[in-house]
């Protein structure tokens, strides 16, 4: 089996394949990257966990030779049909919704958003689209009030991941009936864009409230207040109101929303009228 992915996950995936017995045999993954102020190249969390129990790595996509199987998470990039057709049993990708909805670059951001009560995880066959082919298996779960995205990625890929090797030994037993996605209920997300975080006035206390979950990770929800970003960084909400737990004016430190009081005490007037400012 060789597998494509940049994620953290990748770990799970394959000491969970390797305990129930599949062999791994490669890894492709992106190749290191510039981060930090010293834009030092950088391995991704795939390819450092590789290096570790010594499997081999690739930047490039298979060209040469047969495969049996392949599987995706997190790859970034659009598998080619010529790569596709050299894997025996195809590649199968695990994709963090229940397609047709929401396929795409935010799959698990996009239900917080929307205020859905249930996501879940697909498992399809790779085409040469995004995210268009046959599901292999589905399984859903629900969506708390309290998930954010960091939350509910681990919610999704704990079960996709723990699922994996009973679906891919009943997939090469051929013992899968693949379903053909439902275009009719197709829905798309986007890239997110930094500027996608802003809380305006105008929204309900339910849109903000979601916004701070969904971009718990990236790009963080934040409000604009006399040309400021104050960054939330957590926060509950009780009633009709949000809590702010803690926050961050840009550039400088987090602090506790209390701290925030004490020291910015000026900007909570103009903070919208949904953001509960309590006393001590």
């Amino acid at each position: 089996m060789i597998i494509f992915s940049s994620s953290p996950y990748f770990k799970k995936i394959y000491e969970t394949l390797s305990d129930a017995g599949f062999k791994i045999d490669c890894l492709i993954t992106e190749s290191p990257k510039p981060a930090g102020r010293g834009l030092r190249l950088t391995k991704n969390p795939a390819h450092e966990f590789a290096d570790e129990v010594g499997l081999s790595t690739s930047f490039s996509q298979p060209i040469a030779g047969s495969f049996d199987l392949g599987l995706i998470h997190a790859y970034g990039k659009i598998i080619p049909q010529n790569v596709i057709d050299k894997f025996k049993h195809g590649i199968l990708n695990i994709h963090p919704s229940l397609l047709p909805k929401y396929r795409g670059a935010s799959p698990i951001i996009s239900p917080i958003l929307n205020g859905d009560k249930k996501t879940g995880y697909s498992i399809i066959l790779t085409d040469k689209k995004c995210d268009t082919g046959d599901i292999v298996a589905q399984q859903e779960i629900d969506i708390s009030d309290n998930d954010t995205h960091d939350t509910l990625r681990e919610k999704i890929m704990t079960l996709a991941i723990n699922d994996l090797p009973r679906v891919l030994k009943d997939y090469l037993e051929g013992k899968i009936k693949l379903r053909p996605q439902d275009e009719s209920q197709t829905s798309m997300t986007s890239k997110v864009k930094k500027s996608d975080g802003q809380i305006l006035e105008r929204e309900s206390v339910r849109s903000a409230y979601n916004k701070i979950r969904a971009f718990s990770d990236w790009p963080k929800a934040f409000f604009i207040i006399d040309g400021k970003r104050i960054i939330v960084h957590s926060a509950i909400m009780v009633g009709e109101k949000i809590d702010l737990i803690s926050v961050q004016v840009e550039g400088k430190n987090k602090i506790s929303f209390l701290d925030f009081k004490h020291g910015y005490a000026s900007l909570l007037t103009k903070l919208p009228k949904f953001v509960r400012i309590t006393e001590e």
